[in-house]
């Protein structure tokens, strides 16, 4: 019974972290939209940081699948 529980506890931390970075992305490009280009830094590389969030995703997402796949 505790397997259970902290195997479902253990996934729900990943999927929350996948949604958590997938949010944060989306959030990112709603902040980009009201900022003139002007107002970005200099050498600012926007599109970095979400690339890493979408790899977290996917990686959690994938991971979860993997877990839940082999636990059943």
């Amino acid at each position: 019974f505790q397997r259970h529980i902290s195997f479902s506890v253990g996934v729900s931390f990943i999927v929350l972290a996948a949604v958590v970075s997938l949010y944060s992305v989306w959030q990112h490009q709603q902040m980009l939209k009201t900022l003139r280009p002007v107002e970005i830094p200099r050498h600012y590389n926007v599109g970095a940081g979400m690339m890493v969030n979408v790899i977290v995703e996917i990686l959690g997402i994938a991971l979860s699948v993997y877990l839940i796949r082999g636990f059943l």
